[in-house]
Parts: structure tokens; C-alpha cells; sequence
């Protein structure tokens, strides 16, 4: 149905509005949020777009589905609609409930893999990306506390610019306990240690949240990756990785003394993989 939707919207706009607004009165909660976001991201290039009269029918039932508390997609959004026509507060709250909603939820759902004890059906229950990015109320809550510590150290407000900086962290260290790569990313690009002069200072805990990041698709980290292992070669990091931060690319080093030197470490690993994983499908594909 969604992908009905999808090419509806692309070859025949107007039927596909049609069906979203005729699928959206008669309940069908995704065709209501599906619509409020088409508009918010159509209110890019049409700011009056979220005043008008049908979108402001939908985003009243928008509010009734985010009202109920079971979702923290609807949450989200009207918190994303409710920032783009200023009301930052009401945005806060919201995503703060979706917040803790989703932790719920993902605790819940970690709770069941748990209890079935199968590291494959656990690969498998791995948060699916939402195609509508709503599924991530971390990521709202600490790029806008981050924005509004940087409005308040401008202005010279030193206390109340620490707190929302502290929010912004408490805020992306829930994301990166979910395994959200955003939030790994911006561990290294808002929260990272730097130096005098304002460059970055490469620890092992930047180096795992970046390849963290990298490695589940985030375009923008895999680019400073490339430019961490271009600059500064390998390994040369300001510390041992800690404890909590294992594994990482280190943990190879130092080698084992009966082994080879060069057979160790992250990259001869890595091709060790590849090779094994080549035979495999070779394997597989010869069946």
C-alpha cells in the first residue's frame, strides 16, 4: 500500500493526494502522517504551505494521534512542524515524551531478543530506518539544544548555554545507546575535544564513534574518516581505547608475541575477512 502511495504521488500527484487525505479520514494513521510530512518538506520552498486549510485539518489529526502517547513517530513530527512555525517549547516537550517512548519501546523489544537468545535473530531485530526519519526524537532534541547553547553563548548567557550543552549531551548519549548513527556522528562533530587553536583532537572514543557512524551509512563521517587515515596514519591516537568503548580498531595492538607483526591489526584482520567472506559466497554460489 505505501508503495501504492509512493508511485501515485510520483506519476499522478493529484490522485496520490487524493488517496493520501481519502485514507487519512478514514483512519489510516500513517496516510496522516505521511501527509503532514510531505507538507513540512514542502514548506521549504512554500512557507504558507502548513497554514493552509487541508494540511491544517490533517495536522489536527496529527495532534490526536501524537495525544495518544503509543507512538513517537506523530510525536515527532508535530514537534518538527511545530519548530518550523516557531514554537520551540512546544517542540521540546514533545519530543521529549517521544523520547521516552521510544526507549520504551526499543528496551522492550531488546527485552524479547533477549529471552529468544539467538545472536541472528538479533541481528535481524536491529532498528529498521524509519524512510521518513521520524523514528529518532534524540537526534531533534540535541541538535536544537545544541542550537540554542550556541544562541545563548553568543550572547554571552554562560550558565543557561552550559545546561542546554549538557541537555544536547544527555540527549545523543540516549541515541548512542541505541546504536543511532547520527548520534555517534555527532558525538565527533558537536561533543568532540579539541585543541587551542580549535582542531580536533583524534582519541580513540572520536575514532569509534566516527566508525560507528561511517560504517551504518552516514556519507559525512565516512568522508572524515577518509580524512582522519589520510592525515595521520596508523595508529596514532591521543589515548588507549577504553574499556567501556571495546572493541575497537586497537585491540589488536600490541601484537601477540609467537605471531607475526605484520599479520596483526585492524587492516591484515579486515583482508582476512574479506578473503573469507569472498570463499564463502564462492562457495555458496557454486551450489
Amino acid at each position: 500500500l505505501t508503495m501504492l502511495q509512493h508511485r501515485l504521488m510520483m506519476h499522478d500527484g493529484f490522485a496520490g493526494k487524493k488517496l493520501m487525505f481519502s485514507m487519512s479520514a478514514g483512519g489510516d494513521e500513517e496516510s496522516t502522517i505521511r501527509t503532514c510530512n510531505h507538507a513540512l518538506l514542502g514548506s521549504k520552498t512554500q512557507p504558507r504551505l502548513l497554514r493552509y486549510a487541508d494540511i491544517n485539518f490533517e495536522r489536527r489529526r496529527l495532534r490526536e494521534i501524537a495525544g495518544k502517547g503509543e507512538g513517537s513517530r506523530a510525536m515527532v513530527l508535530e514537534g518538527k512542524i511545530a519548530r518550523v512555525l516557531g514554537q520551540e517549547d512546544y517542540a521540546i516537550q514533545l519530543w521529549e515524551q517521544a523520547m521516552g517512548a521510544a526507549v520504551a519501546q526499543s528496551e522492550a523489544g531488546a527485552a524479547a531478543l533477549r529471552s529468544i537468545n539467538d545472536n541472528l535473530v538479533a541481528m535481524m531485530g536491529s532498528r529498521e530506518r524509519d524512510a521518513v526519519e521520524l523514528s529518532s526524537p534524540w537526534v531533534e532534541l540535541t541538535l536544537v539544544r545544541y542550537d540554542r547553547y550556541v544562541r545563548l553563548l553568543e550572547r554571552k548567557e554562560i550558565a543557561p548555554a552550559l545546561a542546554e550543552y549538557e541537555r544536547a549531551r544527555k540527549a545523543m548519549e540516549v541515541g548512542c545507546s541505541l546504536d543511532d548513527p547520527e548520534s555517534h556522528y555527532h558525538t565527533t562533530h558537536l561533543f568532540k575535544s579539541m585543541n587551542d587553536d580549535g582542531s580536533t583532537i583524534y582519541t580513540s572514543s572520536w575514532l569509534y564513534h566516527m566508525t560507528k557512524a561511517a560504517a551504518s551509512g552516514q556519507p559525512i563521517a565516512a568522508h572524515q574518516l577518509t580524512i582522519f587515515y589520510a592525515e595521520s596514519g596508523w595508529k596514532y591516537s591521543e589515548d588507549e581505547p577504553p574499556d567501556h568503548l571495546k572493541p575497537t580498531p586497537f585491540d589488536s595492538y600490541p601484537a601477540a608475541e609467537e605471531s607475526n607483526a605484520s599479520d596483526t591489526g585492524f587492516l591484515p584482520t579486515l583482508r582476512r575477512l574479506s578473503c573469507s567472506l569472498t570463499a564463502l559466497l564462492l562457495a555458496v554460489s557454486s551450489l
